[in-house]
Formats: C-alpha cells, structure tokens, sequence
C-alpha cells in the first residue's frame, strides 16, 4: 500500500536558547547563562515531516546527514517520530556542516549561524531503485529547493515531472537561496513549477522570486508560470491562497503570547497538506494549517503534541483523576463538565515522543504546578512540554546477554521507582520520557536466573551509588555486568 507523503529536503538542528537576558552591553558581563537550553531537529523538512507523522500520515524523507553526533540526533528524532528514514543516506567520514537556527531569550528576533552544509539535499543522484521507492505515495513535497543549486535543473524536476505523469499530488516549498542571489529567483524555478500542484512561500520570498511587492500580482506569476494553487503565508497577518480566478485569505490564529515563530511555516505546511490529502477545501485547509501554526508560535520550537494524555486532578482528592481526555491533531482538548473547585492538570505525551510528563505551569513536579480555580468553563489553559531525558545501556552475565532483567531508576530522595524497563534478547534496555532530574539506577537479574541485583558503579546498599544529573535531552548510557 502506498504511504501518504514522500518528502524530500535537508535537514539541520534548531538550537533554541530560552530565557531572561542581558538587556544592556554592560549586563553581559555579569550574565550567568540562559535559563534552558534546547536542541531540535528541524529545517522546513525536519518539521514538516514529524508534524504530518503526529497527524496519522505515513511519511518517508529523503535526504543526506553527516556521520557525526547531530547527525545521529536528527535521525532519532524523526524516528523517534515514525517516521520512514529508509532514503536518509548518512554519508561516511563526514561531520558537521549542520545548519543551526539560534533564539535568544524568547525573543521574535531569530539570530542565524549557519554553514552551508557539507551533505547534499539527497544522495549524489536518484537510482531508478530510489525513485521508484519515493513515488510510492499518494503526495511528493520538497522544501528548501533554492537552498540548493545542484538540484535546479536536475533529477527533482524529472521527479516531480514523474510524480505529475503518475497521478501523484506535488507540493513545494522553495524557502530562502543560501547563497547570495538577485531577484527575480523564478529563474531557478521555472524547470520545476509546471509539475508544482501547490506552492508555498512567505511574503518575502513571493517578493524576490517574482519582484512584484504586490502579493496578488506575484501569486498571479507563479499560477502562469504552472502552478496550480499558491499559498502566502504572511506570519501575524495570516496567509491567503490563489487559483486562477479566486483568492481566499485567512487570518492568523494565535493560541497563547507569541514565544517564538520557529516550525511555524512548517507545521502550517503539514496542515494545509494534511487537508489537501482529506480532500478539504481550501477554507478548512487553511483555518486548520493556521490553528496547528498556532499552537506552534505557543512555545519555542515546539510543535503540537497529538495523542498526548490530558488528566485533570482535584487538588484535595490527590491519587485519582477526576477526568482526562486526548489532545486532538491540533495539540488542543476540551475536558467537558468538571464541576467547580481547585485543579492541577497533568500532560503525559504518546511513547517515543522525546516529552516528559509535565503539569501546567510547565514542570515536571506536581508540587510547582499550577493551581487552577474553575467556577466556569476555563480556557487558555496551554502547557508546554517539558524535553525528556533517558538512560539507555545493556546488561551481560557470565553467559553474555541477559534478557529479561529488571532496571529501575530512582530519584534521588526517593525509594520508589520512577521508572523501570526490561532488558531486550540483546541485553539492552532504554528508559525513555524520563523527567529531568537526579537518578540511581538498579539492576536485578530475572527471576530463576541466580544473578546478583546491584546499583550501578555503587555499593549493594545504594547509598554509594552513582547519581546522574539529567537535563531535558540528556542521554546516558551504562553498561552492568551481573554476577551470580
């Protein structure tokens, strides 16, 4: 069966640095460090394909990493995501290179360090094997075209000219040339928009791509050149779509104080994709691109959680929920008919979403949560999840791998697990949505198996056991070796 997006592009890590800052030149000398610290895998294609794989779609990209460490994260997370990263070449002996989008102190200003990366949008040149592999889908996306000028005229036009003669849908999103280049940039397009069924870009580069400041005139360029339907989007003032003959505008929908815009074009594509495969019209597609955009601008970097467990407690009743609910594919939920009294609520996002479970006021301790008081229907009630940490490693006996060992993590403190995982037919084991904080660990044979429970790199009592310190999108691994 064929799966619903193939999407190919580059891909690079958004370093999102969040927090109170110096505001004067003399403050930073005496500045002790932003407040939190968070890398994601992103690019337009990075974001765009996890959004659409949070949305129920069966996706595959394409594209090229370097055999390095942020190579190796953007892999995992996407992934970690489900998404198909059977065409993702990682290409041996080469490190770095990796775009990295920088934000500073929640602010809207969007400092850039950026190489031009070293991989290429996708390896060398597409095998028949490959494009056969790619066209398996019902839609095929690019973003980042003009990021790379090797592909202008080359084997995606040929793709896309195939996906068009094949009766797929195609979309694009050109974004910013990387390389210093005078307007009009439709010259490094015109090869590929005739097989282009829907185009994207933001008001400035509709502007440099046709060199008309008037946005109805260039979307009107764009539709002659051979596109079918263009979508610009405008940040704060919406976005509005073109057909030969109509026009459709929507305002910006935004759910909360504005963080940080980053994902936010791309979490609009992956909705108004998303709409475009349920056969939508434009107007839903558009409102519900802009609601998914957001909850994006909600929260720096983040994307709406999908699936994601929402539990409602009363704060004087403490061991058992009063309700919960699931977030909807646009991160959003409703919890119907809660009487009135003091709530904390409480987010447990899906496995393998890399988020701890957090309460509202965005912490992953039930004591710091925010109390809320309902005498009413209560909205605006947003909570931005926490990164999570995790501990992953493999446990050996005498006879080599030992499957089926019990491993518990301890909080520092506390004597009650607070989180547990068995060992796999290999030995290893992985704890993942782990909460940031400082952890013991303790492995314990199988039952029946005469090996020797022990804490790791400490005494059989605990006390001396190695702690480790986890911030949100730490890893560590250990390796035990357990003794009859």
């Amino acid at each position: 069966m064929p799966r619903d997006v193939s999407v190919i592009g580059p891909l690079n890590i958004d370093l999102l640095i969040a927090g109170d800052g110096p505001t004067s030149w003399e403050a930073i000398t005496t500045w002790d460090g932003p407040a939190q610290i968070e890398m994601a895998a992103a690019g337009s294609v990075g974001y765009t394909v996890q959004n659409l794989a949070r949305l129920g779609l069966s996706v595959r990209v394409s594209s090229c990493l370097p055999d390095d460490p942020l190579g190796s994260f953007i892999l995992d997370t996407l992934q970690r995501a489900q998404v198909d990263t059977g065409s993702v070449l990682t290409v041996p002996g080469t490190s770095g290179g990796i775009g990295a989008y920088i934000l500073l102190f929640g602010s809207r200003k969007r400092p850039l360090a950026y190489q031009l990366p070293t991989h290429e949008l996708w390896p060398s040149r597409f095998s028949a094997q490959e494009a056969e592999i790619l066209l398996d889908a019902r839609l095929l996306h690019n973003g980042g075209y003009l990021h790379h000028d090797r592909a202008w005229h080359g084997d995606l036009r040929d793709l896309f000219k195939a996906a068009r003669q094949r009766g797929l849908r195609t979309s694009m999103d050109p974004q910013f040339p990387l390389h210093a280049m005078e307007p009009p940039w439709i010259s490094a397009l015109e090869d590929v928009l005739p097989y282009v069924d829907l185009l994207f870009c933001d008001e400035t580069e509709a502007q440099h791509i046709t060199t008309f400041g008037d946005l109805d005139r260039a979307a009107h360029v764009l539709l002659d050149a051979g596109v079918q339907t263009v979508i610009i989007k405008q940040g704060a003032d919406g976005s509005t779509a073109y057909q030969s003959g109509w026009r459709h505008h929507q305002e910006a929908i935004v759910l909360g104080d504005l963080v940080d815009s980053i994902g936010a074009g791309d979490t609009f594509d992956a909705g108004a994709l998303y709409g475009w495969l349920h056969d939508w019209d434009w107007e839903q597609s558009l409102l519900f691109a802009s609601v998914a955009a957001g909850y994006t601008v909600t929260g720096a970097g983040g994307a709406p959680v999908v699936g994601a467990t929402v539990s409602v407690f009363d704060r004087a009743v403490s061991m058992m929920p009063a309700a919960s609910v699931v977030t909807e594919a646009d991160g959003s939920f409703t919890v119907p008919a809660v009487p009135a009294g003091d709530y904390q609520v409480v987010v447990k996002a899906p496995a393998g979403s890399g988020h701890a479970t957090t309460w509202a006021g965005d912490t992953t301790v039930r004591g710091d949560a925010t109390v809320l008081t309902l005498t009413g229907d209560r909205s605006g009630v947003d909570v931005s999840m926490v990164q999570a940490a995790s501990v992953t490693g493999s446990v050996e006996g005498p006879a080599g791998a030992v499957e089926g060992a019990v491993v518990r993590l301890f909080a520092t403190g506390s004597w009650a697990p607070a989180a547990t995982a068995v060992s796999g037919p290999d030995g290893s084991f992985a704890v993942t949505e782990l909460a940031p904080g400082s952890y013991r660990v303790r492995i314990d044979g199988p039952d029946g198996s005469g090996l020797a429970g022990q804490w790791f790199d400490g005494d059989p009592s605990g006390w001396g056991a190695a702690v480790f310190e986890l911030a949100g999108g730490d890893s560590v691994a250990v390796a035990v070796t357990l003794t009859p």
